[in-house]
């Protein structure tokens, strides 16, 4: 046995957010570090953290890659944005940090009195993200030292469409403090482009138009070249995944995101090949 370990047993089933937040309540450490019983965890994981966050005082939460794994034992390495630029511009699409792998200072916490929102019940940690950009520096170690169990009864399987909703309100909020100006036409763009996996499902031109947009009022407040990388790197996997018809295709080719410098010859031109062979 170990004193340093308290088990704490929950009589009634009081749900994952109030769990979260009791178990936030409890902690005394320095730190906060979260993983699911499911998952594995690599011996060396807390010890790499730990170190970056001693060493960087001004981070206040550091994240992992994961490889995620399956009953087939079929293996995804999952690689994550490492630094605080890169992350806070990701929140604007996506949750960039694996919950599961995470290591927080608990003085932050604390001291702001930040905890899991009910209100965002499915995706509460990309809320959460959301809200503690703004207390310090956010990293990811880009190594995966988490194996993240899929299961056909996760949260984002079973409750897919809530958690997307869900995910549209943090964004509109995230886009809102960041003085974001939009229409709701275009948060509905927006919001659309963040959760499909093809181009192909979007209207190319008012998609183009939006990020361009999005592009020009991010400038004057993150590195303009961060943002510009982002935008293009979704556009482009998304393409990939296409199947464009020749009007689409024509779109693509012409939108200046597809061009964003430093351009990607190499993928823009795969992607050109790609969708020609699936016309034959």
């Amino acid at each position: 046995k170990d004193h340093r370990i308290i088990y704490i047993h929950s009589v009634t089933n009081e749900g994952l957010i109030n769990t979260l937040n009791k178990g936030i309540d409890l902690c005394r450490g320095k730190y906060i570090a979260r993983m699911d019983a499911d998952d594995v965890s690599a011996a060396e994981r807390l010890q790499l953290q730990y170190d970056l966050m001693e060493n960087n005082p001004d981070v206040i939460v550091c994240g992992t890659g994961i490889i995620n794994f399956d009953i087939n034992k079929k293996e995804d390495v999952v690689n994550v944005y490492e630094n605080d630029t890169d992350l806070k511009v990701e929140l604007i699409f996506s949750c960039p940090f694996a919950h599961p792998t995470v290591l927080i200072r608990t003085d932050i916490i604390h001291n702001r009195k930040i905890r899991y929102n009910q209100d965002f019940k499915f995706a509460e940690d990309y809320e959460l993200w959301t809200r503690l950009c703004n207390e310090g520096k956010m990293r990811n170690i880009n190594l995966p030292l988490l194996r993240y169990r899929k299961h056909a009864n996760q949260v984002s399987e079973i409750s897919a469409v809530k958690q997307q909703i869900t995910a549209n309100k943090i964004r509109k909020n995230y886009l809102q403090l960041l003085k974001i100006n939009f229409t709701e036409s275009e948060l509905e763009i927006h919001n659309i482009f963040c959760t499909s996996e093809k181009l192909s499902q979007l209207s190319l031109f008012k998609t183009s138009q939006w990020l361009k947009k999005l592009v020009q009022q991010l400038s004057s407040s993150t590195n303009n070249n961060t943002i510009r990388e982002h935008v293009k790197n979704h556009w482009l996997r998304k393409a990939y995944q296409s199947r464009f018809n020749t009007g689409q295709l024509l779109r693509f080719l012409i939108s200046p995101i597809t061009w964003t410098r430093p351009v990607n010859i190499v993928e823009v031109l795969r992607i050109t090949t790609r969708q020609l062979l699936q016309w034959k």
